[in-house]
């Protein structure tokens, strides 16, 4: 039979080490003069400190590896893209408007896609061409919130050619990049470059962990490799996402490139949102990678749902947990979507198009509304004397909007007590003194079809005064 390995059950923090330096030390017949000298003493205790450091950094490098126990933002999306996930950026806001062409000598007026349009001192462009036949003709059509913007390079004529787009982290359109290799158009593809054909005239593009674009070319076998010295164009658009959306509508609409055309919107900026947040990746991300952008389980609904813009949490139902006895909700998926501000009408039909498209086609789907639990917290806090008042409350507040702020898992997370005591003492565990509690007053225990709103956050902060206090 073949020996059993033990483990090591040593643990290498500073006692463990300093206690096997000295029992190693002495049984050499060489350090037993010095065994209780305090220069080795010293040396040992060094030698200690070195060896914990050590492997705290082996550790934490270690505990870096993994997308549950990662910690620093650029390794969690660097294993989130390790398993095949697509890091989101920006996605503009949108207003429709009415453009007319106003040149009645030359009637016939072509806008090519991409062309920068500015509504109220903001940029615009356009996904598709608007072209104008007569200028009596009025076009109504959708424009989006960005600037235009492109970059040349010249190919290398290698596979796999990669560029960046440099901008400010994640504001460049999430969909929104086309290129021109020699005058011939490739298009945008998120689906890998093993996934493409010989013909395929397509870039792969990813966000990298920094939040620019990376943006890359096939082999030959799976896409077509620009030719060397070609000239390659990249056209994108960097937004500002949910900060554009608006109320306003009736708004002019100028092309300083179309001096004839007029326009004026008819609907507010809309639909704008914003890249997804770590949390997203670190409790989604291997779900993600898993379903593939392919709808089959439970589980990779849910996550395809997630990723839409504007979806904020999800929870996906079937029949039998939504009408098991009623034959009409057959081939039903029920999804419970927690949305922004951004998510409308038209984005519900946009993502049931987008989950037939990647899902099993016979499926229907019927969305449900979650309730929201209002809550308001008001507390005092009475802290130690030299505390800085106002610090001490803007740390609160920036905490408890952190832990409070709606993200994945808020639908069903509960509000206790306990929890607000919680943030408070261990964001300024030195100043605090006590705390005093006008609400909430009860836990909040919800199901997972509510979801912890926060109407208002209250933070009173005083000094202590424990003769004068009754509530500790």
């Amino acid at each position: 039979m073949t020996d059993r390995i033990t483990l090591s059950n040593v643990k290498p923090d500073y006692e463990s080490i300093s206690e096997q330096l000295l029992s190693a030390l002495k049984k050499k017949e060489s350090w037993q003069s010095l065994n209780n000298s305090s220069t080795m003493r010293i040396v040992v205790e060094a030698i200690a400190a070195v060896g914990e450091s050590s492997q705290y950094s082996v550790m934490s490098a270690t505990q870096e590896t993994t997308l549950e126990n990662a910690k620093i933002p650029e390794s969690i999306y660097t294993n989130s893209r390790f398993l095949g996930v697509r890091i989101s950026r920006k996605v503009p806001a949108q207003v429709t408007a009415n453009l007319q062409n106003t040149n009645y000598v030359n009637q016939y007026l072509e806008i090519p896609k991409y062309t920068q349009f500015t509504i109220n001192g903001e940029s615009y462009f356009n996904r598709t061409a608007i072209i104008f036949n007569n200028s009596s003709s009025v076009i109504s059509t959708t424009l989006y919130q960005g600037q235009i913007k492109q970059v040349s390079y010249t190919s290398d004529g290698s596979n796999y050619q990669t560029y960046n787009l440099v901008e400010e982290p994640w504001t460049v359109s999430d969909s929104d990049i086309i290129c021109y290799v020699d005058n011939i158009e490739f298009n945008r593809s998120s689906i890998p470059i093993f996934a493409m054909s010989s013909t395929d005239t397509l870039f792969y593009e990813n966000s990298l962990p920094s939040g620019i674009v990376e943006c890359k070319f096939g082999n030959g076998i799976y896409g077509v490799v620009p030719n060397s010295q070609s000239n390659i164009l990249f056209k994108y658009a960097v937004t500002k996402g949910s900060e554009a959306n608006n109320s306003q509508s009736s708004l002019p609409v100028t092309a300083t490139k179309f001096p004839t055309l007029v326009g004026e919107t008819t609907s507010n900026a809309y639909n704008g949102s914003d890249e997804k947040s770590l949390k997203f990746y670190q409790e989604m991300g291997s779900m993600a990678g898993a379903s593939n952008g392919r709808g089959i389980d439970r589980d990779d609904y849910r996550a395809l749902v997630i990723q839409y813009p504007g979806v904020i949490d999800c929870k996906v139902y079937g029949q039998a947990e939504i009408a098991p006895n009623d034959k009409d909700y057959m081939n039903v998926i029920g999804l419970m979507l927690l949305v922004d501000d951004s998510f409308t009408s038209d984005s519900w039909k946009n993502l049931v198009k987008y989950l037939k498209q990647n899902g099993i086609f016979t499926f229907q789907f019927k969305r449900f509304i979650p309730t929201a639990i209002n809550v308001d917290i008001n507390i005092s806090l009475y802290l130690n004397t030299g505390s800085s008042l106002s610090q001490c409350r803007d740390t609160v507040i920036s905490k408890i909007q952190e832990y409070t702020a709606l993200d994945v898992g808020s639908l069903g997370k509960s509000l206790y007590i306990s929890d607000i005591d919680n943030i408070v003492l261990s964001s300024i565990p030195k100043q605090i003194d006590y705390i005093e509690r006008a609400s909430p007053v009860i836990d909040y225990v919800i199901t997972d079809n509510q979801y912890i709103k926060i109407n208002s956050i209250t933070v009173n902060t005083y000094y202590s005064n424990r003769s004068q206090s009754s509530t500790v």
